[in-house]
């Protein structure tokens, strides 16, 4: 029997968001102090849980991992492509944005609102003290860790899968590292495809923090901060950060890499 994702959703992934979004309002209006607050509060750390559940990290036990990773065999699995062979890890922003659009800010797995990438870059480099960002997964924002968008290949690139909108879809990071480069039969995942995006009730106006791109807005809020705006040029791959430390030896380096 097929599920929609490998772990349930968390009310905390939920209640973070809305911390988040509270958060960007106040930025445009210029209370910093406030956002420095709400960025603390998202900051949970039932969501370093979640996450790490997903990535696989070694704190979680035996019998979450079983609810996790339910493999099976999948008849239909092609065979590993070499690395020469195998398409761009680098995502074209016009593909990407054209996927975004398509799908909303949401993970199409589990359903939780997600981030977009130039968004956290923006808020990370304003806001650096309170947005925790170290090497190790424990040493990250678990909000901005777990709300992290991915676009994940439902055929992985490992198996030839290609960077086209039909194959690509927006994941959580979580969701998209505890994939891996395994088919969704192999997980008995459903394929997410086919049904239409799901909002969750009271994220209708959700736009993954690009309120704060706006020119005229991030320009004049920044200003107030001597920072200068993220540049919004290049690929996302190459605007965003980069995968999550334990899931790295899972799969290739990149941000949308897989």
């Amino acid at each position: 029997m097929s599920r929609k994702h490998l772990y349930d959703p968390i009310p905390e992934l939920f209640e973070a968001a809305a911390l988040l979004q509270k958060a960007a309002l106040a930025h445009i209006s210029g209370e910093s102090e406030t956002v420095e607050s709400l960025l603390a509060q998202s900051d949970m750390p039932q969501l370093f849980d979640w996450s790490e559940a997903l990535f696989a990290g070694r704190t979680i036990s035996r019998e979450i991992k079983a609810q996790i990773f339910q493999y099976s065999i999948d008849p239909e699995r092609p065979l590993p492509l070499p690395v020469d062979l195998r398409a761009s890890g680098s995502i074209p922003t016009r593909l990407a944005r054209e996927v975004i659009q398509r799908d909303g800010y949401f993970c199409r797995f589990c359903g939780i609102p997600v981030i977009d990438p130039k968004s956290q870059s923006f808020l990370r480099r304003a806001y650096p003290k309170t947005i925790r960002w170290g090497l190790g997964n424990r040493d990250k924002h678990t909000a901005f860790q777990a709300l992290d968008l991915d676009l994940d290949h439902v055929l992985p690139r490992s198996l030839g899968g290609q960077n086209t909108a039909e194959n690509l879809i927006v994941a959580c990071a979580p969701c998209n590292c505890g994939r891996g480069n395994h088919t969704l039969a192999e997980l008995s995942l459903a394929d997410p495809r086919p049904r239409p995006p799901v909002v969750p009730a009271g994220f209708e106006t959700w736009d993954g923090l690009t309120l704060l791109l706006r020119k005229e807005v991030s320009s004049a809020a920044l200003s107030i901060r001597g920072i200068k705006p993220p540049p919004m040029t290049g690929t996302l791959e190459q605007n965003g950060n980069s995968c999550r430390s334990t899931c790295i030896s899972r799969i290739e380096r990149g941000r949308f890499v897989k």
